[in-house]
């Protein structure tokens, strides 16, 4: 995946369809590992001793491999910032070619090329509690000089009451759940 990559953590999307390329590429990877994991002979503690512990998976979007847990957070990380930025490709279509930082690192998760426009966090988490993550990604978006600040997350556990507490405390950041569609996108399908 070296098409309009900035540098190794960084993507430019100049729309969905690059979103969806890039969408893709995480999803062929996740299919590849799973293949590695229906040996039924493995017994249960094997099984999670290969998943949490041998290189065994593949980075999302870039050759080489990781271990499954790995291969996990950085995987739904990433779809939760492509399901972002399709979301931001439909309501701002004046926002142009966005930089996406599907892998952490430094930065926003997403950022409009065109300076100042856009800026987004992106995360996906069992528990919308843990670490005070959608706090902590509020209060790190609300510093970044953009016109439009936003947190978007993906749970099982939306978690309303947290939700606007932290929408009160950083109202210039509008705070946005995904669902597991849109997490998924197929555009231009059928």
């Amino acid at each position: 995946m070296d098409k309009g990559k900035n540098n190794k953590n960084k993507l430019t999307a100049r729309d969905w369809k690059d979103v969806q390329e890039y969408r893709d590429e995480v999803i062929k990877k996740a299919n590849r590992a799973y293949k590695k994991l229906t040996d039924p002979e493995k017994e249960g503690m094997k099984a999670l001793f290969d998943l949490r512990y041998r290189r065994i998976g593949y980075r999302p979007l870039r050759d080489g491999s990781l271990t499954i847990a790995e291969q996990m957070n950085q995987s739904f990380h990433a779809l939760a910032v492509f399901a972002a930025a399709d979301f931001i490709f439909d309501k701002l279509q004046d926002c142009g070619p966005l930089i996406l930082s599907p892998v952490t690192g430094d930065g926003n998760d997403i950022e409009s090329e065109q300076g100042g426009l856009v800026a987004a966090e992106a995360f996906s988490t069992v528990d919308l509690k843990f670490n005070d993550k959608l706090r902590k990604d509020a209060e790190k978006v609300s510093k970044a000089r953009f016109q439009r600040r936003y947190v978007f997350f993906y749970s099982p556990d939306e978690n309303p009451a947290l939700i606007k507490e932290v929408e009160d405390e950083f109202p210039d950041v509008k705070i946005r759940p995904l669902s597991w569609d849109e997490m998924m996108a197929r555009r231009g399908n059928p």
